[in-house]
């Protein structure tokens, strides 16, 4: 995964971080949940790997407890940490590897609802204290996240709607609908 920091995590993982940081636990669970799915589905392979061990604890386990401590950000009224969007982002991930697709999109609307509750997809509006790691990984999720939106939008046929801009996107095309459009698509009881 991109948007993790591949000499940080593993050391907070085996450091046991996550049992005492109440915004890291349902990241670790979260990606926990997609590694062991990806596993089972045998979408990753890697021969140094124990795959029987990576697959001993269901992925819909983790993906359980993931969703369950990471309930307690909706509560929050301050700024979303980073964690709280990388939680969103990995649980969407892992509900399309389970196919489900219903979670996948309320996963995804979490996350684009506490970026632009807190302006996010400025970075000006980041902490002041940021350090270049963290900015990096944040940069590096929002990329991710703008990918995942594309191609899941691109694979399940979505048509998004912006009514105060009056556009629709379609297959990551854009089209322009007038006004006087809405009158077509009354329904008329015709079929």
């Amino acid at each position: 995964m991109t948007f993790l920091h591949s000499a940080d995590k593993p050391l907070q993982i085996s450091r046991g971080d996550y049992t005492t940081d109440k915004t890291l636990f349902p990241v670790t669970m979260a990606v926990c949940a997609l590694v062991s799915a990806r596993v089972r589905d045998q979408a990753i392979f890697n021969p140094s790997w124990n795959v029987r061990e990576l697959t001993e604890t269901p992925s819909e386990m983790f993906y359980d407890a993931a969703v369950r401590y990471s309930a307690s950000y909706e509560d929050s009224r301050q700024a979303h940490t980073l964690n709280t969007l990388r939680c969103f982002a990995l649980l969407a991930l892992t509900a399309i590897q389970h196919g489900k697709i219903r979670e996948m999109q309320l996963f995804l609307g979490k996350y684009h609802t506490f970026v632009a509750m807190d302006g996010l997809h400025n970075e000006s509006n980041w902490p002041k204290d940021t350090g270049i790691i963290e900015t990096e990984e944040r940069r590096r999720l929002v990329r991710h996240m703008i990918q995942h939106e594309t191609s899941a939008n691109q694979s399940i046929d979505l048509v998004h709607v912006y009514l105060g801009g009056l556009f629709v996107h379609h297959l990551g095309r854009r089209y322009t609908v007038s006004r006087t459009t809405d009158r077509c698509c009354i329904h008329h009881g015709d079929g």
